[in-house]
């Protein structure tokens, strides 16, 4: 098996199902078992669990550097380095119009970064960045090195290209384009959950009568629709940093080694999951 082969089987550890597996159970023998077989076992008397999770993303980070290993240097070198968890609020896979954005950062502002790995096509990037960017303020695409230069030919003026570097710092090649007024009210409502277009709603528009459940949506989207580019953006950062940035959620991120924080957002657990998962983790060899 060579390097390549190996790290892609090891990336396939940093998914939803092998997280909420040891959640749900509250065991680490099928993860250890699966890690072993592929040659990431522990080095020093002590090492955690946890640890052979960041030895694994050491290895992917050496030989296939994929989508997740972007989204877990997106969550480490922004989220926990240039902001805070306290503060900004990072949503994965998070889906805007007809598209689906890798990551998007909620702060004083919201900027989105769709991911374009050297083993990616630039082809759904036509439809992707459009959609994009009429829910965000900022909208980058972040690539290899080696193909800076090459989306930067390609994609919306307004479209800002990072390159992640291979010491996982990033570089801005091109800066994204700062535009509240794009926002369209409409798309930002269908990123909202219920509770959260209904608050913002009613603290706009005043008290709303009482509907059955099958017209709330159609009426509320009404009222919304209505909002300005700007209402609508404060509304989708107020609601987005409210879902993850509780002393409870960023205590239990800050937890997590930090080869796992990027997917201790994509995949929400319970209170009692939480604990089981940092048990797991935590658990010595």
């Amino acid at each position: 098996m060579t390097p390549l082969q190996r790290s892609r089987l090891i990336a396939r550890m940093f998914s939803r199902p092998v997280l909420e597996s040891m959640a749900r159970s509250g065991s680490v023998s099928s993860v250890v078992e699966s890690f072993a077989k592929l040659g990431v076992v522990p080095r020093t008397t002590g090492e955690t669990v946890g640890d052979l999770f960041d030895a694994g993303f050491k290895e992917i980070g050496r030989w296939y550097r994929c989508e997740y290993y972007y989204k877990a240097v997106i969550a480490n070198r922004l989220v926990y380095g240039r902001h805070s968890p306290k503060t900004s609020s990072l949503a994965i896979e998070q889906g805007v119009h007809d598209s689906i954005v890798d990551a998007v950062v909620f702060n004083g502002t919201s900027t989105a970064y769709e991911i374009k790995t050297e083993f990616d096509s630039p082809a759904r990037l036509t439809t992707q960045t459009p959609a994009y960017l009429r829910a965000f303020d900022k909208v980058n695409v972040v690539t290899d090195p080696h193909n800076g230069e090459r989306y930067k030919q390609v994609l919306d003026p307004r479209v800002g290209v990072l390159v992640l570097n291979r010491d996982n710092s990033l570089t801005v090649l091109r800066p994204a384009v700062s535009d509240v007024s794009r926002i369209e009210p409409a798309v930002v409502f269908r990123m909202l959950r219920r509770s959260e277009y209904m608050s913002a709603v009613q603290s706009i528009c005043g008290p709303q009568p009482e509907l059955p459940n099958g017209m709330l949506d159609a009426h509320y989207r009404s009222l919304f629709s209505g909002f300005t580019s700007e209402q609508a953006h404060r509304v989708l950062i107020a609601a987005m940093r409210a879902r993850t940035t509780g002393s409870g959620v960023v205590s239990y991120l800050r937890a997590l080694p930090t080869s796992l924080r990027a997917l201790g957002y994509a995949a929400p657990l319970t209170l009692p999951q939480r604990v089981r998962l940092l048990d797991c983790l935590q658990t010595v060899f």
